[in-house]
């Protein structure tokens, strides 16, 4: 009679778990990319406020009172001081020339419909008010670095995924391929604004143009 043998084969409960995990999975080793200090900030991790009136960490005040950097400005004949200047508002649906000795102010009609002058309740006339976005420092963290101080050496301030707008990718023909903005079509040419300057295809040669992810 022949005998059945059977072999006992011990397995590493370490291995039976890569078995059924990920760790069956194909590693990728991919290298991580390199870094390189961020074009912003230049490695600062800090930038100036983006506020578009921020001053050394103060705004303009989002009051409607008179601002001398805000509106026209112009002389007027026959006036007492010949540096002052004048602009023209409308309160109530009626038209008023103010005076530029009067900033910080805002106007309102009283009951009989005449001109009253009032201090601003918000900056008490002195027109700014300490910034939002940076807390009244002039200083905010880098948009692009994140603080981080470094970026991908593969972003650029011409193509980078934090841009709201990013330039497109075109594939070419010959597995070739350009990182920019179509600015013009010639006849058979195509002309694309790449990070280095304009460049022309034959158009024949565009396979895709693909719009890369930006930021929302």
């Amino acid at each position: 009679m022949n005998t059945l043998r059977t072999t006992a084969i011990c397995i590493p409960a370490f291995t039976l778990s890569c078995l059924f995990s990920a760790c069956g999975q194909p590693a990728t080793n991919a290298p991580a990319e390199k870094m390189k200090p961020c074009f912003q900030c230049g490695g600062a991790g800090t930038t100036n406020c983006t506020t578009a009136s921020c001053v050394s960490g103060q705004m303009d005040c989002p009051a409607a009172c008179i601002k001398l950097r805000k509106g026209k400005w112009e002389k007027r004949p026959n006036r007492p001081d010949p540096n002052e200047t004048m602009q023209s508002i409308t309160v109530g649906g009626k038209g008023f020339w103010v005076s530029s000795h009067h900033e910080g102010v805002y106007y309102v009609l009283d009951a009989n419909r005449q001109l009253v002058m009032q201090d601003c309740p918000t900056c008490h006339g002195a027109t700014r008010v300490q910034c939002k976005t940076c807390a009244g420092t002039g200083i905010i963290k880098c948009p692009i670095c994140d603080g981080k101080k470094q970026v991908p050496a593969s972003w650029s301030a011409f193509d980078n995924p934090k841009m709201k707008d990013r330039p497109s990718r075109f594939k070419l023909k010959g597995d070739r391929e350009i990182i920019g903005r179509k600015v013009a079509v010639m006849g058979s040419r195509t002309r694309i604004r790449t990070e280095t300057g304009d460049t022309d295809v034959d158009s024949a040669d565009i396979i895709s143009e693909e719009r890369q992810p930006a930021r929302k």
